[in-house]
């Protein structure tokens, strides 16, 4: 895509949201993992796996008279969610991320046996022949990760296995315990609120540290110039860290994507203002308006329902204002859906996340609108679920 660099809303508007916030007080996060679920039975069977769930479909199977031949097992498919397992029944094949396929049973005396395909990502399997007309049976394969789109691999895949430490400016760098510095990794590149630094915003404003996000994404935690985000000051120093990155170390540049708090977040919308196209989706927390619109994009948002930081400076306590322009750039009608993250406790009463997810979207949106007091008990903080959530987010992406 052609990249689009404008500037807009810069004097006044920059400064919002850029005071020194009060430190945080944050309860740990609470992962749970996905649901699962079985396909049917007889005939055609097949079901999607959650989230580190499995499951699987029977066949259906026929049987020859005798010297003929007998009838096909039925055809069984699933497909594997982020990171789960999908089985097929008897005579199936279950295909992971990128496919389903779907196998045929084993043929009868004197018939021949039914092979399957999987789909791009899955494996691969055959029924066997049965005896006197009996269905064969099928194998079924892992799923693999989410994504949508191919990978594009950097031009640091090969240089080297997972470093130790790294040399970009202005930025700490976290690698997955998987990284090996051969297969492209997504980038996700996070941006700390006014008053703190990269190093705080990693282990105690968002605490991401590790967490199932540092397990999954490269983290590249960039630091501002100042004490928060100005778009003429700081955008060098976010895309000199995609830039550097990519050309030391092994990411998927197309899978580059963006979180941050505060001012960070605020960051992230001065940004898409201006047309920046280098994000494949985004998860900001507790931003705030600062255009009406702009180009799509897969938006995972969170806002505080009475925060009081955005109520002193942009009378948007309830983060309505910031919403507005999310559901319209990403074309999205009034109808929305719940959404479930991991329940989780702030502070010592459970959390209410309020997550909705906005139906006729060109784009996938996300709202969550929830009751975590923490930050102080401003409810501006980053709220226990947003770990867990964002990083399922994101792996669909």
């Amino acid at each position: 895509m052609t990249q689009r660099y404008g500037l807009l809303w810069v004097a006044g508007v920059i400064a919002l949201g850029c005071t020194a916030e009060p430190a945080p007080t944050n309860p740990p996060e609470m992962p749970t993992g996905g649901s699962s679920g079985t396909g049917g039975s007889g005939g055609t069977a097949g079901a999607q796996a959650g989230v580190g769930g499995t499951q699987a479909g029977s066949a259906g199977s026929a049987t020859g008279g005798s010297g003929g031949v007998g009838g096909a097992g039925g055809t069984g498919g699933a497909t594997g969610g982020v990171g789960g397992m999908a089985g097929a029944g008897s005579g199936g094949l279950a295909a992971g991320s990128g496919g389903t396929a779907g196998g045929l049973g084993g043929a009868g005396s004197g018939g021949q046996a039914g092979a399957a395909t999987a789909g791009a990502g899955g494996g691969s399997g055959a029924g066997t022949a049965g005896q006197s007309g009996g269905a064969g049976t099928g194998a079924g394969a892992g799923g693999g990760s989410g994504g949508s789109a191919s990978a594009m691999p950097s031009e640091g895949c090969g240089k080297g296995g997972r470093p130790s430490s790294s040399n970009v400016p202005n930025t700490i760098v976290s690698f997955p315990a998987t990284y090996d510095g051969t297969k492209p990794m997504p980038l996700l590149i996070g941006l700390h609120g006014a008053g703190r630094t990269n190093d705080q915003f990693r282990t105690a404003d968002a605490r991401t540290q590790n967490t199932v996000i540092e397990e999954h994404f490269v983290v590249a935690y960039v630091k501002a110039a100042g004490s928060g985000w100005v778009l003429n000051t700081d955008r060098s120093r976010i895309d000199g860290a995609i830039d550097n990155i990519a050309e030391n170390y092994c990411i998927d540049t197309n899978r580059v994507f963006a979180t941050g708090h505060s001012s960070g977040a605020q960051m992230i919308v001065q940004l898409l203002c201006g047309g920046y196209d280098r994000f494949a989706a985004i998860a900001p927390v507790a931003s705030s308006m600062y255009c009406q619109s702009w180009d799509p994009i897969p938006t995972f948002l969170v806002h505080g329902a009475n925060d009081s930081e955005r109520a002193s400076t942009n009378q948007d306590a309830d983060g309505r204002k910031d919403l507005g322009p999310y559901v319209t750039s990403n074309g999205c009608d009034m109808t929305t859906m719940p959404y479930t993250v991991p329940a989780c406790t702030g502070g010592s009463a459970s959390v209410d996340p309020g997550c909705v997810n906005y139906q006729g979207c060109d784009e996938t949106l996300i709202w969550c609108q929830h009751n975590d007091p923490n930050y102080s008990n401003t409810n501006h903080g980053w709220p226990c679920f947003a770990n867990v959530a964002i990083d399922t987010f994101l792996t669909s992406q």
